[in-house]
């Protein structure tokens, strides 16, 4: 395909014959060097980590909390066992799950103590005798049980890895009935529960409503299968029609590679099909195993969550261009190329590896026309954000459709979401009976509407930079006057999808300076105030701060300090230096030489998990760090002349 491309923007030194700028933009001497030398590490460590496939860009590891790791393996090893083949790729799971065990003799989770225990049983009892007598004891000793505390049960609807085992025991041991794992029959209630809302017409539920916030549909569709046939009994009228509607939308929300949207639907909605009598060895079902057995199973047998390379290669390619990098690299053109043709799927206008033939499904009423966090999936805000500010240097195409779909996605409030700007309300009626199910903290996370301001600064960075202002555009100024709004107590904003008031405030503040929001502006001059006096001694900052979210408003949080991490010290001296605070103030220098003193021999920083998913595990992936870092120096050099 032919991507439209012109050099736009140059670069703040010659470029040398191997593509890598000569200058960096620092002023010579003293910490100059020191910065520059420290950019020029970044970059070559970025070269080196790139992935170069038809056209160069990054997918770099996500750094995942290490039970999520655990969980996933186990719950794919299961899946693995369960249909009955592809038993070398089930060995190379369990091979990594026996080599990450602790002293203790389990993995220190009662999720992954609990799904190695029925993997080893299943598979020999007899031969893993003594390590599941060791599992056993450490599960005993714990004190764990499959079953929530009973404070707990009424939150755990799908949501919990507790819930994902127990359905899995429900289906694969004999030792546990499903009447003993779910006594409030929570898997059908699920399906029940999302059936009250008008996507449900009596007899199927539409692909194309909301049932619940669109993320859950998928997972929630193929747990109420897994429990449905794992149930002993027989079902009425409506519980049977439930079953054939959940099928069908589970099955219409795979994507066009066969597999769904994320690795949690994709194990869940494999081993649901399973249950029902889809054959192992058909493309039904081989496609999903087999899309996460060569996209998400690394070579130590870990199988991965997810893989981010839209956000990668876009946070990259804005932080060389903050840098100094020249638009003319050969390699951020290539990684242009790349990113442009990872749209959201238009099947007519950028051809996608089509398995199934068909359009995709759509993930809400629309499938979106920006981009989504990998190819091939549903367009989100954030990627389509990251994806535009990267590219607007680059393309001579003005973007238009995917800045109109930004513009199209802004809430009525100003601000912008996380997925779910077209989520229509539930009739209070639905929404009254829903509630009688389910805890209000859960009811928000499951139908209400969360703005985010982190995303609503991205969203902003990226308007920005397709030319939209303040002074002459509502949008704009609509979401403005929500940040405006949004702020914590603190001064500060919290962000929705990492932590905490670092991420957020560099996003906003970014997002702010993009769209000719002055400096001398109270707001911004209080987050920045805000921010430096949370500075730690070390020159760095860090906090663990997360926004709950089963709170309605994601401003109240109280800031936690944490020890320092370069992730968040970079965010923190963006937010500085987007505010306009001076490259010579010692809050500013004193993040600097952390961040040149914290950077490692072969050029990046080392990796913390402080992103997450609604407030979910921690995770980071290597490029979110280094991108943090390299753009936070590259303003720095740009600030100091």
């Amino acid at each position: 395909m032919a991507v439209p491309f012109s050099v736009v923007g140059t670069a703040t030194g010659s470029q040398d014959e191997g593509g890598q700028d000569g200058g960096n933009g620092v002023h010579d001497g003293g910490d100059g060097d020191l910065v520059g030398r420290a950019i020029e590490g970044s970059r070559s460590f970025l070269r080196d980590s790139v992935t170069d496939d038809t056209f160069a860009h990054w997918d770099t590891a996500v750094r995942y909390d290490e039970y999520g790791d655990y969980r996933y393996t186990v719950y794919y090893a299961l899946l693995l066992e369960r249909i009955g083949n592809r038993e070398g790729t089930r060995d190379r799971c369990l091979s990594y799950l026996l080599e990450q065990r602790s002293p203790n003799g389990g993995w220190g989770d009662p999720v992954t103590n609990f799904g190695g225990r029925l993997l080893l049983e299943s598979i020999d009892e007899h031969a893993y005798r003594e390590v599941i007598d060791d599992v056993r004891a450490e599960i005993d000793e714990r004190g764990h049980s499959l079953l929530p505390p009973e404070e707990q049960a009424e939150s755990d609807v799908g949501l919990s890895g507790r819930f994902r085992m127990r359905l899995l025991y429900a289906a694969m041991s004999d030792r546990h009935s499903f009447a003993d794992l779910f006594p409030d029959e929570r898997p059908l209630e699920i399906g029940r529960m999302l059936s009250f809302t008008r996507a449900f017409d009596g007899r199927t539920i539409s692909a194309r409503e909301n049932m619940c916030r669109p993320i859950y549909t998928g997972p929630f569709s193929a747990y109420f299968l897994i429990g449905a046939t794992a149930r002993e009994g027989s079902f009425d009228e409506d519980d049977r029609q439930l079953v054939d509607a959940f099928e069908q939308i589970l099955l219409s929300r795979r994507l066009t590679n066969g597999a769904w949207n994320t690795s949690t639907t994709t194990i869940f909605g494999a081993f649901a099909l399973a249950e029902l009598g889809y054959d192992p060895d058909g493309d039904t079902i081989g496609h999903p195993v087999d899309w996460i057995a060569d996209h998400r199973l690394t070579h130590e047998g870990r199988v991965e969550i997810w893989r981010l390379p839209v956000w990668d290669t876009g946070l990259v390619m804005e932080a060389l261009f903050e840098s100094g990098m020249s638009t003319a690299d050969p390699l951020v053109r290539d990684a242009a190329r790349w990113l442009y043709q990872a749209r959201t799927p238009q099947l007519e206008a950028n051809p996608v590896d089509t398995k199934l033939e068909r359009e995709p499904a759509p993930y809400r009423r629309h499938h979106g026309t920006g981009w989504g966090y990998m190819p091939a999936v549903f367009s989100d805000w954030d990627d389509t954000a990251v994806a535009i500010c990267a590219l607007s240097d680059v393309l001579d195409s003005p973007l238009e459709e995917q800045t109109e779909f930004l513009l199209d996605v802004q809430n009525r409030d100003g601000s912008w979401s996380a997925y779910t700007t077209d989520f229509d309300a539930l009739e209070e009626s639905v929404a009254d009976e829903i509630r009688s199910e389910i805890d209000d903290g859960l009811f928000r996370i499951l139908f209400g509407h969360v703005p985010c301001p982190d995303v609503t600064g991205g969203a902003l960075e990226a308007l920005g930079k397709r030319g939209y202002a303040v002074d002459d555009s509502e949008a704009v100024r609509d979401a403005v006057a929500y940040l405006e709004d949004a702020r914590a107590d603190n001064g500060m904003w919290l962000a929705v999808w990492a932590q905490g008031f670092t991420y957020g405030t560099a996003r906003v503040l970014a997002g702010f300076d993009r769209v000719g929001v002055g400096e001398d502006r109270e707001v911004i001059t209080a987050a920045a105030s805000s921010l430096i006096d949370r500075q730690n001694a070390d020159g760095g900052w860090g906090e663990d701060t997360r926004y709950d979210p089963t709170s309605s408003t994601p401003g109240d949080a109280e800031y936690r300090r944490a020890d320092s991490t370069p992730t968040q010290t970079g965010w923190a001296l963006q937010a500085l230096l987007y505010a306009g605070v001076s490259p010579d103030h010692a809050a500013v220098r004193e993040a600097v030489d952390y961040l040149v003193r914290t950077q490692r021999s072969d050029g990046s920083w080392d990796v913390h998990r402080v992103m997450y998913n609604f407030g979910g595990p921690g995770y980071s992936t290597v490029a979110t760090t280094q991108a943090a870092v390299l753009r936070a120096l590259g303003l720095y050099a740009q600030a100091s002349g």
